[in-house]
């Protein structure tokens, strides 16, 4: 069992899950040790995923896997772990993305440094099923609209722009993204 050093108690991420086999170990390695809880909702994946996430949450105490008894699609996944969250932050993570070093914990300054913030996000490298960089979104051109002070016009921003879908995985305030939500 590893012992996790989190330098803030108070971030879930949750990583919805189905047939990753490939990647899921290297996910949960990059986000198990930046954060109080990582919760993995497999969705009744058919490859040898499952098995890894086990064996995962024997290795790290702060890892728990939850196995869905059917597929529910993916939108009912992602509720699912929101659902399941007590923390004050809360992350979503694709199970075939990895965190670099430090992410989370630089997401967490700048929301504690702007109380009225609601989400914060870096940079998302894209890369091929090869490992090989295909992009980066960093800069969005809709800034402007993120910060609107009308949520009606916030939310209407980010569906506009639903072919770039990094900033889902962003880092929320857990009862904000809950009333958002609903």
């Amino acid at each position: 069992t590893k012992t996790i050093s989190c330098s803030h108690n108070g971030v879930t991420i949750g990583i919805p899950l189905y047939n990753e086999e490939k990647y899921i170990e290297a996910t949960i390695r990059s986000a198990a040790p930046q954060c109080e809880a990582v919760r993995v909702s497999d969705n009744a994946p058919t490859d040898g995923s499952a098995m890894i996430c086990e064996a995962m949450s024997r290795e790290y105490p702060n890892v728990h896997f939850m196995r869905q008894p059917h597929n529910m699609g993916s939108v009912a996944n992602f509720k699912f772990l929101l659902d399941n969250v007590t923390t004050p932050y809360f992350m979503w993570l694709g199970s075939h993305d990895v965190l670099i070093e430090g992410y989370v914990e630089q997401l967490i300054r700048l929301l504690e440094n702007c109380p009225e913030a609601v989400l914060a996000y870096g940079v998302a490298h894209h890369v091929d099923v090869n490992g090989k960089p295909t992009g980066a979104f960093g800069y969005y051109d809709y800034h402007e609209i993120l910060a609107s002070k009308s949520p009606r016009v916030r939310i209407l921003g980010l569906i506009r722009h639903l072919h770039d879908f990094a900033l889902v995985y962003g880092l929320h305030r857990t009862e904000i993204l809950r009333v958002a939500w609903a």
